[in-house]
């Protein structure tokens, strides 16, 4: 994943094809749950190089944002809506300091002005031994 252009791709496909709803996924691993992120924090902040090499160390992804953007919506009924159709689901208050997070703080704004209903998940993913 590239912070450079994880942060811009999203805002390009809306506005591209203006769709009704949109769906952004993250990825998890060691987590058996669909987790719903309730926030997105104005900060960029790991040890790990993104595919293009860049290394984010204490970063503000925005001056001109607050520290913090929250969902455009109840994410405590979605999630148990979710529960109630038999899928694992929890509510997450971060989705971390990497690409994810900073993806989803990037275009929370940028979604909202365009009108858009979204909504960020993260996803689990299984490493297999074989």
């Amino acid at each position: 994943v590239s912070y450079a252009s994880a942060e811009t791709m999203i805002v390009d496909l809306v506005n591209q094809h203006r769709p009704d709803l949109l769906l952004i996924l993250g990825q998890a691993g060691a987590e058996n749950k669909v987790r719903i992120e309730n926030l997105a924090i104005n900060w960029r902040d790991v040890n790990l190089a993104d595919i293009d090499g860049y290394i984010a160390h204490q970063e503000i992804i925005d001056d001109n944002e607050p520290m913090v953007l929250f969902a455009p919506c109840d994410v405590c009924q979605l999630r148990d809506e979710m529960k109630t159709r038999g899928v694992l689901a929890k509510r997450s208050n971060t989705a971390g300091l990497f690409v994810c997070n900073a993806t989803f703080f990037r275009h929370c704004r940028s979604i909202l002005i365009l009108r858009c209903p979204w909504f960020f998940y993260t996803i689990l993913y299984f490493l297999s031994k074989k």
